[in-house]
């Protein structure tokens, strides 16, 4: 799959693609994602990689995510662990909104993982 980064950088958001397969429960799979230079990817290309594993969502989890997203589910998802999640939403509410609270919480997000560096940088989704 490949996704087109703007020429003014930024943080990205990348979505599985809706032909792709259901992840299993319980199961850890691992990511790439290796940057193309001069339209080719190399052994020397730049990437990075993670883990993510679908889990059953708690009863908290679950109602939290019925709330919608707001900083409460936000929280909910980032206290129980759920990283992508708590980054897709509180991006999607920092691109969406102007909000001293929601700009806080982003860079309180990134710098926990030591990333706060790119927190000024803007949200491309």
């Amino acid at each position: 799959m490949a996704v087109a980064i703007p020429a003014s950088g930024g943080v990205v958001a990348v979505e599985m693609p809706p032909e792709a397969p259901e992840l299993a429960l319980d199961t850890n799979y691992q990511w790439y994602l290796a940057l193309q230079l001069d339209g080719a990817l190399t052994p020397a290309s730049p990437f990075v990689d993670g883990w993510v594993k679908r889990i059953e969502p708690t009863q908290e989890i679950a109602l939290a995510l019925a709330q919608g997203n707001d900083l409460s589910t936000i929280e909910t998802l980032g206290a129980n662990g759920i990283w992508y999640d708590t980054a897709a939403q509180i991006a999607s509410l920092a691109q969406t909104q102007d909000d001293e609270t929601i700009a806080n919480q982003w860079f309180e997000l990134l710098e926990a993982v030591g990333l706060a560096d790119i927190a000024a940088a803007p949200i491309v989704m």
